[in-house]
């Protein structure tokens, strides 16, 4: 029972309906807030969900474990009857999803960071200047040191990287096939055609060289964009003179204090077109 209200004579109040997509403690949390809300991947505790804790700080923010969770989470309030009226949203990582993928998300209300995983947050050129300046330390000299650290580990690992990139390209494609056919050679002809409608090498050659300009442009913010590495931040640690986890840490006792806007501000853009809805 949902206790919408009460007027001093008179409750306002609503039965609802259990829903297999939403577990009950989560459609309890959820009533229980007059924030809009918006799912997370991550898990209770954890350094990015805290980030996004500080961030969103006009938001309900719940932590859904996978992107997978999330999406599904935003899908079933949005059709959920009773409770389409919440504000509902999703954001995941980039995780290297190609633009027309994080268009058709962004129709259903789940939203794409600019970055390729949120710890890469952490590492953000205007992160790593605030923190540098907390500790009095030498900003450009700092900055050189992070990207250079990171440039070379991407370098190092660069055919893994692009072939993940091009594994997640495909894997959507084929996502593409349409389940409504019927019929032996209907299906057949639908796999045929949608396999031969993906052309891996095109697809090889157009990431590499999508690599190959981020290192030769020496472009570090497109870098934190497609470099999915979630120990990026403790080279970053390492080289701000921090113990080797402690740059997520730093910048959470800050977001906590009297840098929190100056965090706010300088993570916002990093939000995609979710921007829009932050203060």
């Amino acid at each position: 029972i949902w206790l919408k209200g009460f007027d001093g004579r008179k409750w306002n109040w609503e039965e609802i309906s259990e829903d297999e997509r939403l577990p009950n403690e989560l459609l309890i949390e959820i009533l229980g807030s007059r924030k809009p809300i918006v799912f997370v991947e991550g898990e209770n505790g954890s350094f990015d969900v805290s980030l996004y804790r500080e961030v969103l700080s006009d938001f309900l923010v719940i932590p859904r474990g996978s992107c997978t969770q999330v999406i599904q989470s935003v899908k079933a309030l949005k059709a959920n009857c009773q409770l389409h009226h919440l504000n509902v949203y999703g954001i995941i990582d980039r995780d290297r999803r190609p633009q027309h993928e994080i268009n058709a998300l962004e129709s259903d209300s789940i939203y794409v960071l600019n970055v390729a995983e949120v710890e890469n947050l952490f590492c953000t050129p205007e992160i790593l200047e605030l923190i540098s300046n907390k500790l009095e330390r030498d900003v450009s000299q700092d900055f050189q040191t992070v990207s250079s650290a990171i440039f070379n580990r991407l370098r190092s690992e660069l055919e893994t990287q692009i072939s993940l990139h091009v594994s997640g390209e495909i894997k959507f494609l084929l996502n593409m096939f349409d389940a409504n056919k019927k019929g032996e050679q209907d299906i057949n002809q639908e796999l045929h055609r949608l396999c031969s409608s993906i052309d891996v090498s095109a697809i090889y050659a157009s990431t590499k060289q999508k690599f190959e300009q981020v290192l030769t442009e020496h472009n570090y913010t497109e870098l934190l964009a497609i470099y999915n590495r979630k120990t990026l931040a403790s080279q970053a640690s390492e080289a701000l003179g921090l113990a080797k986890k402690s740059l997520p840490e730093t910048v959470l006792r800050f977001a906590r204090g009297s840098s929190k806007e100056e965090i706010r501000t300088a993570l916002k853009p990093y939000f995609g077109s979710f921007i829009q809805f932050i203060n």
